[in-house]
């Protein structure tokens, strides 16, 4: 949006162009392929985010702040229902989704392309879009953040924030450990909450994740210091610059593995954390030599060409 003012461009057109493409693609992606679509939520937090745009950064903050202990406010609160309460809602839950889950594997296994579709855009993709503006209100405070870090350039000039990088990756450290050994605790029984196990164990994954974010981010922004380390985090970037091609070939080719091959319910963690790698690893290949030869990956390509309302040059030219 900055460099579209200093262009004299439309900002608030251009950026609605932008959202507008990147909710195109998530629809696509959780209507025909996947439930698990993230695009859709960016998009409508993205929307939100345009409110923000002119604000000072301490009303930015306020609000990321007051959203986010709103959220986890509503996280908490199973925690403190009776345990009457909570075990007869837990066992209601649980009978509905062993249901749920039986039919769905069905679905999944066996059915047509077609069926499938269907099956999803009743059951599954009705449910997200009517719980997308909780979603959105989850994911507006990390938007929020990161427009203060954007504002403050703090990626953009770190060696310019040193003192403030590594008190957040100190602070982030320690709360982490704390929270992360808490989950474990709970897991494991060291530390009882009862019938609500679950949900204790819900909140400190959700909180560790949210103090981890920021310890990975400051840990990248303090390691890019270092020649060594950037020469060996450099594959990274390939990837991030196709970051959506990436994205949506992750599902295509999971998709063809499970429905094309029949593999629901075959993989363990440990195979699946090796497929990971492996799909990572090729993606990282193809990113590097698709970038020899293009500016943009595929279908950031098309996205930048919707948002600037006409065909982007895509091939390097040699000169």
């Amino acid at each position: 949006m900055e460099r579209a003012e200093k262009r004299g461009l439309s900002v608030y057109s251009l950026f609605t162009r932008r959202l507008l493409a990147l909710l195109v693609f998530g629809l696509l992606h959780l209507i025909f392929f996947w439930y698990g679509d993230i695009l859709h939520t960016y998009a409508l937090a993205g929307f939100m985010l345009l409110l923000f745009y002119r604000r000072r950064n301490g009303i930015i903050l306020a609000w990321a702040f007051g959203l986010l202990i709103f959220i986890l406010s509503l996280t908490t609160l199973p925690l403190f229902f009776s345990d009457e309460l909570y075990g007869s809602l837990q066992q209601e839950q649980q009978a509905l989704g062993q249901q749920e889950i039986k039919k769905t594997m069905e679905i999944y296994e066996h059915a047509s392309y077609l069926e499938w579709v269907a099956y999803r855009f009743s059951a599954e993709v009705s449910d997200i879009l009517s719980n997308a503006p909780l979603t959105v209100a989850s994911i507006l405070p990390l938007f929020l953040f990161g427009l203060y870090a954007g504002r403050k350039e703090v990626f953009h000039e770190p060696a310019h924030h040193t003192r403030f990088i590594w008190v957040t990756w100190l602070g982030t450290l320690m709360i982490s450990i704390p929270l992360v050994s808490m989950v474990f605790a709970v897991e494991y029984d060291i530390v009882s909450f009862g019938i609500a196990k679950l949900d204790a164990k819900r909140l400190f994954i959700q909180l560790s994740g949210l103090t981890l974010c920021f310890f990975y981010m400051s840990s990248l922004l303090l390691l890019m210091r270092n020649k060594l380390a950037r020469t060996f985090l450099a594959p990274l970037g390939y990837t991030g610059r196709m970051a959506l091609t990436n994205y949506l070939g992750q599902t295509i080719i999971a998709l063809i593995l499970m429905r094309g091959f029949g593999l629901f319910e075959t993989f363990t963690l440990s195979i699946g954390l090796i497929i990971c790698i492996a799909v990572y690893a090729l993606q990282i290949l193809f990113s590097f030599y698709w970038l020899r030869f293009f500016r943009f990956g595929p279908l950031e390509w098309i996205w930048r060409s919707i948002t600037y309302g006409a065909l982007q040059p895509i091939k390097i030219v040699d000169k």
